[in-house]
């Protein structure tokens, strides 16, 4: 299998970051969130070749707080039903 140096990212996913200043290893977290939050499926892609799908899960499933299309998104892909993402158990009631 091929290691990748980095994930090929659209600069327009991180429209209110210093693209160029993305350190891949110690923002891993805010990476993946954004990714799959706002990314494209090739983005999802690349960022799951990278990390790993461990690292994945596990940052997705901790995360306090993601939108319900990342959820259900992360939930199809990584085949992990909806309520054992902590941001669906801990949701507002008044969201869907």
């Amino acid at each position: 299998m091929k290691t990748l140096d980095k994930p090929q990212l659209n600069r327009a996913t991180f429209w209110d970051t210093d693209f160029e200043a993305l350190d891949y290893e110690r923002q891993y977290k805010a990476i993946i969130k954004r990714v799959f939050e706002y990314g494209t499926w090739e983005e999802i892609l690349e960022t799951t070749l990278f990390y790993g799908e461990d690292k994945i899960k596990e940052t997705l499933m901790s995360a306090k707080a993601l939108r319900f299309r990342c959820i259900a998104l992360a939930s199809i892909i990584l085949n992990i039903p909806k309520t054992h993402f902590f941001s669906f158990k801990n949701r507002p009631a008044y969201l869907p």
